[in-house]
């Protein structure tokens, strides 16, 4: 497997997004840190456990979440995982013996697909499920002992859907469909090797006092893993995401072992 080019990125929004998160983030920096600490703690905890030579980082993103430094040993290997290049930002935060950069696609082809198999006219088609769902699993690098997947599951289509929102004429309950498959997949995938799962799973909206009902943001059931924690991801204060309302993101943690 292998990212897309960097057009079909570029058009489906993966570049806006990537910087979008470091802007929001000097936004909410003080309501961010208990979210971000967390999965530090966790992913810590889960690594020295286990003390893999070879660690693949799915979603690494902008490295917010991950304690880099705290993973660094002699004779180990860290591959950070993303679909599109690091900011130099990033690359100066992860310049340490061991740690490299691969680009490639998580989603094991989804958005490969999505962007191929979708017509770039002003006419909008009915999308093709079944072909657009004809894709595979994500593999780490070959020797990989350990995975961490960090807040990435919801996200893993949620811009090859909107894309097809934007192209085609695609039903919610083919969009469920999507999301389901490719995370399941995710899910599979995690399971097969020592892993930490960190990811979203319930929106929260607050507005003028009133809490708005939990609304799930997977299509498919966590697994309970041998340690599983939950906590609040306060991810916007300032009333931009929900357009005046405070947005929670209800955040689960899990362990895998083989």
């Amino acid at each position: 497997m292998s990212a897309p080019g960097k057009l079909a990125l570029h058009r489906m929004g993966f570049y806006n997004d990537q910087s979008g998160i470091i802007r929001r983030y000097k936004r909410e920096e003080p309501v961010w840190q208990p979210h971000i600490e967390a999965c530090k703690r966790l992913i810590i905890r889960a690594v020295s456990e286990v003390e893999p030579h070879h660690i693949a980082v799915t979603g690494a993103g902008s490295l917010l979440d991950l304690p880099l430094q705290d993973l660094v040993r002699e004779k180990r290997t860290i591959t950070l995982v993303d679909i599109v290049p690091p900011l130099p930002a990033v690359i100066e935060t992860a310049n340490f013996e061991g740690v490299s950069f691969l680009e490639d696609d998580i989603s094991g082809g989804l958005v490969e697909r999505v962007y191929r198999l979708t017509s770039r006219t002003a006419f909008r088609r009915k999308a093709d499920i079944s072909a657009l769902l004809d894709f595979g699993s994500w593999s780490p690098p070959a020797g990989t002992d350990m995975v961490i997947s960090l807040n990435i599951l919801t996200q893993l289509a949620a811009l090859p859907v909107d894309y097809l929102r934007r192209k085609t004429r695609i039903t919610p309950e083919e969009e469920k469909l999507i999301r389901r498959t490719v995370q399941q997949k995710h899910l599979e995938m995690l399971r097969r090797y020592n892993s930490v799962l960190i990811t979203d799973f319930a929106e929260i909206k607050t507005e003028n006092g009133g809490r708005e009902p939990a609304v799930p943001l997977l299509e498919v059931d966590l697994p309970t893993g041998v340690v599983n924690e939950q906590w609040d991801w306060f991810f916007d204060s300032h009333g931009g995401y929900n357009e005046g309302k405070t947005t929670v993101f209800r955040v689960a943690g899990i362990v895998f072992r083989r």
